[in-house]
């Protein structure tokens, strides 16, 4: 990987059924379950039942993100009505250049242009997970406080158009 002021060009690909095995070793690795509200280990048969449904889903868009046309990570925004959840994860070896802003800037311009009814994106971020707070700033996300989610303490960050 180079250096965050020498990236490579970025990519955001629908995901397609051939992505099923990298976004199931990437759903497992230890940071990415750690960063997760659910942090168990996801097994193989539901990680392909909650894959297809979202392949199939006309409310959330998952899109592989590639570097140099190699998956390094995930990023899938769920909609209801005119807001967006977006949800991020990159392999290990993509983390600390500045890649998760990049994408996330790139999915929220992409979702904003895309579905013009769509008026604010959200992020829900562990506590504990400041990385991805600080990255979601960089991207224009404005932090407006705790609340609990999912049973787990975390920052509320939003987007609006």
């Amino acid at each position: 990987m180079r250096n965050k002021d020498n990236l490579p060009e970025i990519r955001l690909r629908q995901a397609e059924e051939s992505d099923l095995i990298f976004l199931y070793k990437l759903r497992n690795e230890p940071i990415v379950r750690r960063n997760s509200f659910q942090t168990k280990l996801i097994n193989p048969e539901d990680h392909k039942k909650w894959f297809l449904s979202k392949l199939k889903d006309q409310n959330s868009y998952l899109y592989i993100v590639e570097v140099s046309n190699k998956p390094v990570g995930q990023v899938r925004i769920d909609l209801e009505y005119d807001t967006g959840e977006i949800n991020i994860a990159l392999s290990q070896e993509y983390r600390g250049f500045g890649l998760g802003t990049l994408v996330t800037k790139k999915a929220c311009h992409l979702t904003f242009k895309k579905y013009r009814y769509v008026k604010k994106i959200v992020a829900h971020i562990k506590s504990n997970n400041l990385t991805s707070q600080r990255s979601f700033m960089k991207a224009g996300f404005i932090d407006k406080g705790k609340i609990n989610y999912l049973r787990h303490p975390c920052r509320r960050m939003v987007l609006e158009k």
